[in-house]
């Protein structure tokens, strides 16, 4: 039988996943200036990439990859070190987990079965965040690298001695500088750059990469200069990164507010079940109370996620 205690715990939980929902929609907008230059910047490189068709482009490809051979990749991106069988293997157990915690929760097989399905999007989120961080990571270094090659096709180098600088200067990143090689190798077995560069960003997945790939093609098709494509990107890559760091300085306040109301639930539950080990006992004495309770942490879980959705901005 619910108990007034119950009724509140729940009333609680409902108000603060609201509350975490209205303050998510209370975000700070972008300067108007800022947004027209990027804006500008995106659409010239977006008009330039429709004057060409890629044949067999990388984009196409994967897309006629199947899932399997698409997971592969991703976890080749991760860095994690995981192989499939492993993943695939922690997918299964996680599931097995969250099945067996919930069966013992409200011992109901149907809605146990429907949160178990849960462990499997968790590895692949894992996957996902490390894929985004070592993207992030490798653009940082881009930038760099780009600039480098820039400077040294101004004092008179050709594109592969401006790559082979970058190999040897120690003040790249060792990732970026193998990376480099990699595509200078290729350069040198005959591979034209562009190729290259596109084999690079089946690598590491980087849009970045991408887009000089295809502007670098765009040059050698109608003319133009490779030193100004490094140099163009490379300033794209930059003034997008700055943004980006300022919309996250504008969110931080809010993502924190968010971060602490989804925290002190289970903060609350802990700190009770201590103090009065048999506080929440009514709950799980009937079905009902177990539903009530899983899902008012289930709300939370869910309003955690959305925070976070509604807080990424991608430029």
């Amino acid at each position: 039988m619910l108990t007034p205690e119950i009724l509140s715990f729940t009333m609680g939980a409902l108000i603060l996943f609201a509350l975490i929902v209205i303050l998510l929609g209370r975000k700070k907008k972008i300067s108007v200036t800022e947004r027209i230059i990027f804006d500008k910047e995106k659409l010239i490189i977006n008009s330039m990439i429709k004057k060409i068709e890629l044949e067999g482009n990388v984009t196409g490809n994967e897309k006629k990859l199947s899932w399997f051979d698409k997971k592969y990749k991703e976890l080749e991106r991760s860095g994690s070190g995981v192989t499939l069988p492993l993943y695939l293997g922690i997918a299964a157990v996680s599931s097995l987990a969250i099945f067996v915690v919930v069966q013992n929760i409200i011992q109901f097989i149907p809605i146990s079965i429907v949160f178990a399905s849960i462990g499997l999007l968790l590895p692949n989120m894992y996957v996902k965040m490390r894929v985004e961080k070592n993207i992030k990571f490798f653009n940082t270094h881009l930038i760099k690298a780009l600039r480098r090659m820039t400077a040294s096709m101004r004092s008179g180098s050709t594109v592969t001695q401006a790559m082979a600088d970058v190999v040897s200067v120690r003040m790249i990143h060792p990732v970026m500088r193998a990376e480099i090689k990699k595509v200078l190798v290729d350069i040198e077995y005959g591979m034209d750059i562009e190729e290259a560069f596109y084999r690079l960003y089946e690598r590491t997945g980087s849009n970045d990469v991408r887009f000089l790939a295809m502007t670098i093609e765009i040059k050698r098709r109608h003319g133009g200069s490779i030193g100004q494509t490094f140099e163009y990107v490379g300033s794209a890559i930059s003034n997008r990164t700055l943004m980006e760091a300022d919309v996250r300085a504008t969110l931080a306040q809010a993502n924190a507010t968010a971060t602490i109301l989804s925290v002190i639930p289970f903060i609350l539950s802990a700190a009770l079940m201590i103090m009065s080990p048999g506080y929440f006992d009514p709950l799980f004495q009937n079905a009902m109370g177990r539903v009530v309770f899983l899902a008012c942490y289930v709300m939370i879980f869910l309003g955690a996620i959305v925070m976070k959705k509604m807080s990424k901005m991608r430029l």
